[in-house]
């Protein structure tokens, strides 16, 4: 493949899109080619005054669907969550690529329609549980007995579409109060620590869970994931563009999840069956109690659960192997 210059627009100016882009875009240097990253969307005028000004040849939007005046010798990507019409499709051409969360029920003879998964952001010197001396007599380690990190943020939430902002906190508050009745569940008191937009000591007012706002930094979420002895993930989540799952994996992190999710792994990664042996799954309530009594005290079991989960999203899915999915279906 001839060297390319790439031009990578993000969903969004908050923290997690810019990364994602930040990994993909470094990936594709180190193939040879050269990125341009955006650090917010763009309009379509603002696109076409830039690809005057710049030679590009790969103009790769996150959630952006193609301009309609793009000149046919620029290859475009949109990675979208699904593709909802075939009238999505009007503005590509047989040299473009459409990626999709979801796997897409719209097929195109012409379009290659594709589907791309999120992965784990993947830094230099980023430490494991296994980095951590939890036999050293270190009470401050994992000191923390759940930690539950909602993807919502802010920027999702108020962006003034009102429907959206109904139903991102009506479907917050779904996800909370499911999980505060599997909590209450359990036969003793535990740490929980929530994570989110919203607080909802107000609704919940017991005191079961600590509510602890918004996380902001890339390096607070690894530091949670590892510093609990169980990660718990909401359903829903799994096929956001800003999914912490395989994040918790990577830093060995024990996710524990329920069917729900079970089926979603299923369903989009048939080819890596073996994951389903890398997490704690649950079907109900009462298999929930059974796993946390089994592993609660067992950190031996949980870190060898942990770190052969590090070493398949090593192998599998970080940003190098997405990367090396797009420039294939590039040639």
């Amino acid at each position: 493949m001839k060297k390319l210059n790439f031009l990578l627009i993000p969903k969004s100016n908050y923290f997690m899109d810019l990364i994602i882009l930040m990994d993909i875009g470094n990936e594709i240097k180190k193939n040879g080619h050269n990125c341009i990253n955006l650090t917010a969307p763009i309009s379509d005028e603002n696109l076409y005054f830039l690809l005057k000004q710049k030679k590009i040849d790969v103009v790769l939007g996150v959630n952006k669907g193609k301009p309609e005046r793009l000149k046919k010798n620029i290859r475009f990507i949109s990675w979208l969550t699904d593709i909802y019409s075939s009238e999505e499709l009007n503005n590509f051409n047989e040299n473009d690529i459409i990626y999709t969360l979801k796997k897409s029920k719209i097929e195109s003879k012409k379009i290659k329609i594709k589907h791309l998964i999120p992965a784990a952001n993947v830094f230099s010197k980023i430490k494991t549980v296994s980095d951590y001396d939890f036999f050293s007599g270190d009470s401050n380690f994992q000191e923390i007995d759940f930690s539950v990190v909602n993807t919502l943020s802010k920027n999702k939430l108020f962006d003034g579409n009102k429907n959206k902002i109904y139903d991102g906190h009506k479907k917050n508050m779904e996800n909370h109060k499911f999980i505060y009745q599997l909590f209450k569940s359990l036969k003793k008191e535990y740490k929980i620590s929530v994570f989110g937009t919203m607080d909802y000591s107000k609704v919940f007012k017991d005191n079961l869970i600590t509510y602890k706002g918004e996380v902001n930094n890339l390096n607070y979420f690894y530091e949670i994931f590892r510093n609990s002895k169980f990660n718990l993930t909401f359903d829903h989540n799994y096929l956001d563009f800003n999914s912490n799952f395989f994040n918790i994996l990577l830093v060995e992190g024990t996710l524990i999840a329920n069917d729900k999710f079970n089926n979603i792994i299923k369903n989009y990664l048939e080819q890596d069956q073996d994951f389903t042996n890398c997490y704690i799954s649950y079907e109900n309530t009462e298999s929930f109690q059974s796993k946390i009594s089994e592993f609660y005290d067992d950190f031996e079991r949980r870190l060898i659960m942990g770190k052969k989960a590090s070493i398949f999203v090593n192998n599998n899915h970080t940003y190098k192997n997405r990367v090396n999915q797009i420039l294939m279906d590039l040639i």
